[in-house]
């Protein structure tokens, strides 16, 4: 294993992690703007 693919996998994987996670805040804000709070209990 050399430093490039330790350094590639050290940035692509919180990218991955932040984007998940706003993409998850898009459903309950969606779910919510449309009527379900579930989202914000």
């Amino acid at each position: 294993m050399n430093s490039s693919f330790l350094l590639e996998k050290l940035l692509i994987v919180p990218g991955f992690i932040l984007g998940i996670t706003f993409h998850e805040l898009a459903h309950g804000y969606a779910a919510y703007i449309l009527g379900d709070p579930t989202a914000k209990k």
